[in-house]
């Protein structure tokens, strides 16, 4: 037999208070403290942490150069002629341009895990399009004749404009899949499964938060009466009412109260425990920001791992931005390129310096260091920077008594040391 509060109230689904004239009026939900708040994979996107962080990777993520390279008598160039090199610079699929499908494609994979694209290509292998398909649009994937398929379901509309969904299935050749870490070679780990704890401390944090400011953030706060007699209760009640609805309006805010009559504001002080709930939403969000490798203060965290904001941003570049980089550039080179592209020595390469914005002072030194090594010419240099290139700019020097053009370092030098 279960005596507790709980227990003795479970068969009751309303109660009443006041006596037998008033209780009409009285009628209120049974409520409980401590009564839980829900938490499903919806609500995380509710929570700030979670939404700044997919933000900042899709959005640093998407300003990442793609580029298909290919060999030639000046080393690795990128392949202009190649119109996979168009797919991933200019519109996957002559509808969205190359920047809004990185995007998607990172926001789907720190949202669910996974991420994926259709390669479309003819019969002679020419390349068509890159078609992004929504999480819930695939499935695992499954072997079927000696091959694997993502099995697959797109909305369609009828001639009446009605929706339907048609089933197919993908070769995985033709299915461009990111994902994130986990025990299962074939599907990612969603982020918000993996911090469910945190996330559902958070959101329920949240949750209570919002429903003490849309009570006026007076939830501490509660009137004590003491009534004369019966005949005095509507007025109290009457008073109650506009006292509820003035204290209730923004517009209201910092004005003077007037109590209801026979009342006073007796307050609930916070105990410790509570103060420790809410403090704990804060080391929430820092896991999540340490889950997604964000730098805690862009999410508005004052604890830094390095003595500078600065290096912080280039452990973000360094690891975060990095390791996202290597798992695109890895399925792409997979999937995009043929046996016949890496026999030739094509390869899709990623940029990450892109990321990396410093003082001039220090882009100068690392200019003038690679220039005068001979690593970059004028005209590499100029169009690193949006700049005009110029006559001779396309000549690379190396150091000697001054800078001289590569192609003549041995002119300058005796026989005897050339011979040497």
């Amino acid at each position: 037999m279960d005596y507790s509060f709980r227990g003795l109230l479970s068969d009751f689904k309303t109660i009443w208070l006041g006596d037998d004239k008033h209780f009409e009026e009285q009628v209120v939900s049974l409520k409980y403290a401590g009564e839980p708040i829900s938490y499903g994979d919806s609500d995380a996107k509710k929570i700030s942490a979670v939404n700044t962080s997919v933000k900042i990777l899709a959005d640093q993520g998407s300003r990442l150069l793609i580029d298909i390279y290919e060999p030639s008598d000046k080393g690795r160039v990128i392949a202009k002629d190649d119109p996979r090199q168009k797919l991933l610079t200019v519109s996957p699929d002559g509808m969205i341009n190359s920047q809004v499908w990185k995007s998607t494609m990172i926001t789907s994979l720190y949202y669910k895990g996974n991420a994926f694209s259709v390669i479309h290509r003819t019969a002679m292998d020419e390349y068509t399009a890159i078609e992004y398909l929504p999480f819930s649009w695939v499935s695992r994937p499954i072997f079927e004749g000696g091959a694997w398929y993502y099995p697959i379901k797109r909305r369609k509309y009828d001639r009446q404009g009605k929706v339907y969904w048609e089933q197919d299935k993908i070769n995985a050749e033709n299915m461009i899949h990111y994902r994130i870490h986990s025990d299962s070679t074939h599907w990612g780990t969603s982020p918000i499964a993996a911090n469910e704890l945190n996330l559902s401390t958070l959101f329920k944090s949240k949750k209570t938060a919002d429903a003490y400011w849309t009570n006026s953030a007076k939830s501490h706060l509660f009137l004590q009466n003491e009534i004369p007699d019966a005949a005095a209760q509507d007025l109290f009640e009457n008073a109650v009412r506009s006292f509820k609805k003035r204290s209730k309006q923004i517009s209201n805010a910092g004005e003077t109260e007037i109590l209801p009559p026979w009342a006073k504001i007796q307050e609930i002080k916070m105990n410790f425990i509570d103060e420790q709930f809410l403090a704990s939403t804060k080391y929430d969000a820092a896991q999540v920001a340490a889950w997604y490798g964000i730098p805690g203060h862009w999410l508005g965290l004052d604890a830094t791992r390095f003595n500078n904001v600065e290096q912080e941003n280039l452990n973000f570049i360094s690891k975060t931005m990095a390791s996202l980089s290597n798992m695109m550039e890895a399925e792409l080179n997979f999937k995009l390129l043929t046996d016949v592209d890496r026999k030739k020595g094509k390869s899709v390469s990623i940029n990450t310096n892109i990321l990396i914005q410093t003082d001039i002072k220090t882009k100068l030194a690392y200019y003038t260091g690679l220039f005068n090594m001979g690593v970059l010419n004028g005209d590499q240099i100029a169009t690193a920077e949006g700049l005009p290139t110029y006559d001779g700019g396309e000549t690379h020097f190396i150091p000697g008594n001054n800078l001289i053009p590569v192609e003549d370092a041995g002119a300058s030098l005796p026989d005897s040391e050339i011979q040497q």
